[in-house]
Formats: structure tokens, sequence, C-alpha cells
């Protein structure tokens, strides 16, 4: 079963879920119990690439140095 990383609408929260298959519609957030949650895009490790730096987390309750 896959990992997925999920970001709340409603109270930004971001989080990390195992989803069994077919099951992504009874995802909730685990801080408020929202339904409003939005599958983000994971990025994964390679070997010999050091970017460093964040990257922003997309919710619009919250700014950062990225987007303002």
């Amino acid at each position: 079963m896959p990992i997925y990383e999920y970001l709340c609408s409603d109270c930004c929260e971001a989080f990390e879920t195992i989803v069994s298959g077919g099951r992504e519609q009874d995802v909730r957030c685990p801080r408020c119990e929202s339904e409003a949650v939005v599958r983000k895009l994971s990025v994964f490790a390679s070997r010999g690439t050091d970017k460093g730096g964040a990257s922003c987390s997309g919710c619009k309750a919250t700014s950062c140095s990225s987007c303002g």
C-alpha cells in the first residue's frame, strides 16, 4: 500500500497516510477531521543531488518567503 502526502485545506495540516486501494475518498485530516484534503505531489530523494532548501506548502492560510 502506498504512502501519500496530504494538505488540509481547512487547517493547513500537512500529513502522510497509508491509503489502501480505492479508499482515498476516506482520508481525513488528523488534526481537525476535515475531508477537505488535497494530495500533494511528492518529491523523492535521489542520490547525488543536494538542492537544499524547503518548498512552499501551498496553503493559502499561511505564507512563506518563496511565495509571500
